[in-house]
């Protein structure tokens, strides 16, 4: 009998996976190679089946910002080589649909909400279309879902509905099904949605709300006033009330643990502006105001620093692992260390999704459809065109880069790795 560590860990596969490898050379199926031993398991496992070592995979895009933290930076067990080594394998599809929300990719499929068709899933390496997921309701898909612990969540301003990929992961097709009957929400859903634990939650136009939706599926309000931007601090649930503070609040029971805004808001009236975003680092949160200003806000103690001022738009935030941030804007692409000092900048593109940050890279798209990859640290930049209209978002899987317009053009390539590059040499 074979090892552990060598053998297919689905059923009715003999194949013989070598240590590490990403994919079963016989069944191909996806594999999470633990980081300790080696030894290959299934996508969805969360210890090693070798030496019990935590399997939490990091390297899948599963929420529109890379996390629950929402710091649209990407920890990944991929090792990419540094900017400038040409890309492999390009493919292109366009969907001839409008997209108004930005993609999500996990378990080798890539996740399109489109405005009038559904959830399209792509297969990462091939971009070939294997199924549409209904939207809730009929309504256009203006979030992108959620996809945690084999599920994926799909929100419509209608409603929320929830779909099983356990058979799509353990088996050779795509066959996700739907669980218990779409969830119906009288006010507009206005944020993607969040997963806590058994629970979702999600913003609408009347308050902060979440449903258990493997009981009884009624939607209960935990706060109300329009609610913007979800992200998860530690244990507690962070939300933008109204615009106009940061509330964190407890996620089982609902009850407010604290509430901050900076100070010099209530002299000039100033609100948080949504299309930045809300991210956690785990010790700070970081958002913008509609006058431009990147804030830092200690939630424990209610301190606020402003940490940057871009006065031309901002349009998305990402967090570096080094405590600096990277700002897009109508105005460019602005990389600043954990001071508020600039690194670089790369001018007169603008920019309309949020950035993303990789070990080597950062990567934006702009209104005109072109794909931005600059070098994390030096700025240094190359550009990919990916199609027309404006690029509604950027997701990765493994070296994979995806890159979806709002025309509905999906262009994908991959990275080359370091181990790559060092053979070439």
């Amino acid at each position: 009998m074979l090892e552990p560590e060598r053998s297919c860990p689905y059923p009715r596969c003999e194949g013989a996976p070598e240590p590490r490898d990403l994919r079963c050379p016989a069944c191909r199926r996806k594999l999470l190679p633990c980081r300790v031993c080696g030894a290959a398991n299934r996508a969805t496992a969360t210890y090693c089946r070798h030496c019990g070592g935590s399997l939490t995979p990091e390297d899948e895009w599963r929420l529109p910002r890379g996390s629950a933290g929402q710091t649209g930076y990407l920890p990944s067990q991929v090792r990419m080589a540094p900017l400038g080594q040409p890309a492999n394998h390009l493919r292109r599809r366009s969907l001839r649909l409008a997209v108004d929300a930005p993609p999500v990719a996990a378990y080798d499929y890539l996740f399109v909400p489109t405005a009038a068709h559904g959830l399209h899933v792509l297969t990462v390496d091939t971009l070939e279309s294997v199924a549409v997921l209904e939207s809730p309701f009929g309504a256009p898909l203006l979030q992108p879902p959620a996809v945690v612990g084999g599920c994926v969540y799909v929100v419509s301003p209608r409603g929320l509905a929830v779909f099983d990929l356990a058979r799509t992961l353990s088996g050779p097709t795509m066959a996700p099904t739907l669980i218990g009957s779409p969830i119906q929400v009288k006010d507009h859903i206005i944020t993607p949605p969040m997963v806590f634990g058994d629970m979702v939650y999600f913003g609408t136009e009347q308050g902060l709300c979440r449903v258990d939706p493997r009981g009884s599926g009624t939607p209960q309000v935990l706060a109300s006033g329009r609610s913007y931007l979800l992200a998860r601090h530690g244990e507690t649930l962070v939300f933008c009330p109204e615009e106009q503070a940061i509330e964190g609040v407890d996620p089982a029971s609902g009850v407010s643990r604290w509430r901050r805004a900076p100070k010099r808001w209530q002299a000039d009236g100033l609100r948080v502006r949504p299309q930045a975003g809300l991210m956690s680092d785990g010790t700070t949160l970081h958002f913008a105001d509609q006058d431009g200003t990147i804030w830092m806000l200690y939630p424990e103690t209610g301190d606020a620093l402003p940490m940057v001022h871009r006065p031309e738009g901002v349009t998305g935030l990402a967090l570096m692992p080094d405590g600096g941030c990277v700002v897009g804007s109508i105005g460019g692409l602005f990389a600043y260390d954990s001071a508020g000092t600039r690194r670089w900048a790369i001018e007169h593109e603008e920019l309309e999704c949020p950035p993303v940050v990789t070990r080597h890279l950062v990567l934006a798209g702009t209104t005109g459809g072109g794909l931005l990859l600059a070098d994390r640290l030096k700025g240094s930049l190359d550009k990919q065109a990916v199609g027309s209209g404006a690029v509604r978002g950027i997701a990765l899987s493994g070296a994979s880069v995806l890159a979806v317009t709002g025309e509905g053009d999906v262009t994908a390539f991959d990275l080359p790795l370091e181990e790559e590059v060092a053979t070439r040499a």
